[in-house]
């Protein structure tokens, strides 16, 4: 028997295919109302895409410049997984052999070395009281006088050939400062030629000499000086091409036959400093930046009695060792010094004591200064590992590498580190590191610390030694004090990194 419907059947396959249809109807609909909200906040600029982050070089010429210093420093030929220490200052080593009057060498003896050329040629320019101020004539000064000399020789690199050393000669400096004031007929001039005949006259005496034969000798010897400036070459004429005269010993000896070059020479050159001129000869190039002044010079000498020239040499000579002269000499160039410079005083005996014997032992003079004064606050210093235990020995572990990084800027055959850098841990026990230069607590929480205030180098003139004593007393107290505090804050601060441990206790 068969069963009656009332209405139409569907299929189940039509029904399925009806609500696929639906959910992908829903789902577009939905898909379309998202992207349409995302396209409106994108256009209000509620939504921003950001591209993949690109790598950014410095490509400015300090940048290329620091980039290529860094890499000449390399020997790129070592692999630095087997010798870092090569790979990384091999190559600075090859290009900066120790001179053989250092005792230690590195990166920043060779920087001191530079600066020192910058000031020698800053200093050396001429002299002009319309563009220098006070300060800076009182300088040039002050070189010119430590510089003195009748003829100038030098080694310099060569002005056409950068590579090559070569020897120069030059007119020397005079007594006086500048050309002017022996030539000049001003009122300020003709003070500072009467100032410098009295002072070569009182020294003369000084020395021995009668004092009315002292005046009549000396007088000629101002009146050679007077003859040398008048043919000197004047700053405005000493361009770099006119003063580059390339020549041998042998033709300089042709051109000016009245003086033994090559004896001359062979007696001045350092040959320790500059061992490839120890065996020059005729041939030797030189450059005569001023061969007029040459010429001239020793036509004024042939005309000149001996006996006011050798005057002449010896007054230059005891002129530039008046500060190693008993203080009668000194007291006497104090009022030649007033005249030219306005110098009120004389510097105290103390003080250029101090100076000497810190510029000539300078290490002994900075360990027992260290030795005294720095332990307290090396002590005041310790903010290491004692109290910052959640370093984990990591800047010991740090600076075991970079000793072996940096390895490059201490000399690897000195042998006597301890006593050379005063504040090494391996000398007084702080926590400096000898390699960085940095303490532990440094290298792991990146802090500076600065114990010690600016103080000046050395004290006011008016200031006697016992009032100086008591300034750095009191400094040294306040500084003491600041360290104290400073320790505190260093410790409160780092221990807000600490890991703050929670010790939880489980019954079994």
């Amino acid at each position: 028997m068969e069963r009656e419907t009332t209405g139409r059947s569907v299929p189940a396959n039509k029904r399925a295919a009806r609500k696929l249809l639906k959910l992908c109807l829903g789902v577009f609909v939905s898909s379309t109302v998202v992207l349409g909200i995302a396209l409106f906040l994108v256009s209000k600029g509620h939504i921003k895409f950001h591209a993949k982050q690109q790598y950014q070089y410095c490509l400015t010429p300090e940048c290329i410049e620091a980039a290529a210093s860094i890499k000449s420093k390399l020997n790129v030929s070592v692999d630095p997984c087997d010798n870092f220490f090569r790979f990384a200052c091999e190559g600075w080593f090859q290009d900066n052999p120790m001179p053989e009057d250092y005792s230690s060498y590195g990166t920043y003896s060779w920087l001191r070395h530079n600066v020192d050329l910058k000031l020698k040629a800053l200093l050396e320019k001429p002299l002009s009281k319309r563009r220098d101020n006070e300060a800076v004539q009182k300088a040039k000064i002050l070189y010119s006088s430590c510089m003195n000399e009748v003829i100038r020789l030098y080694v310099a690199s060569d002005d056409k050939a950068s590579n090559e050393h070569i020897i120069k000669l030059d007119q020397a400096s005079l007594t006086l400062s500048a050309r002017e004031d022996y030539l000049d007929n001003t009122t300020e001039a003709k003070s500072y030629r009467d100032a410098l005949l009295q002072l070569m006259v009182d020294t003369s005496v000084l020395l021995g000499a009668n004092a009315s034969h002292a005046e009549l000798d000396m007088k000629s010897v101002l009146k050679l000086e007077i003859k040398i400036a008048e043919i000197m070459i004047p700053p405005e004429n000493r361009t770099s091409e006119s003063m580059y005269n390339k020549m041998n010993i042998s033709e300089l000896s042709s051109m000016i036959p009245q003086f033994d070059w090559l004896a001359y020479i062979k007696k001045l050159i350092d040959t320790k400093l500059y061992p490839d001129l120890k065996d020059i000869d005729a041939s030797e190039n030189v450059i005569v930046r001023v061969p007029q002044y040459f010429k001239d010079l020793f036509r004024i000498l042939e005309r000149e009695r001996k006996k006011t020239i050798a005057n002449y040499l010896v007054w230059r000579m005891v002129y530039s060792r008046i500060f190693n002269l008993s203080r009668r000499f000194q007291y006497r160039w104090l009022e030649f010094s007033r005249v030219i410079q306005g110098t009120a005083s004389l510097v105290p005996r103390w003080d250029k004591c101090v100076n000497f014997v810190e510029s000539a032992l300078p290490y002994v003079v900075g360990k027992i200064f260290v030795k005294l004064h720095f332990q307290e606050d090396k002590r005041e210093m310790g903010l290491s590992l004692a109290f910052h235990l959640s370093t984990n020995e990591a800047s010991e572990r740090a600076n075991g590498m970079l000793e072996q990084y940096l390895k490059c800027y201490v000399n690897y055959q000195q042998t006597n580190c301890a006593e050379l850098l005063l504040f090494a841990e391996v000398a007084y026990n702080n926590t400096v590191h000898f390699s960085t230069r940095l303490t532990s607590f440094q290298v792991t929480r990146g802090v500076e610390f600065i114990p010690m205030p600016e103080l000046p180098r050395e004290p006011p003139l008016s200031m006697s030694l016992a009032e100086w004593m008591e300034f750095l007393k009191k400094v040294w107290e306040n500084t003491k004090q600041a360290l104290r505090e400073a320790a505190k804050t260093h410790k409160v601060q780092a221990n807000k990194c600490l890991s703050k441990w929670k010790v939880k206790f489980t019954s079994q």
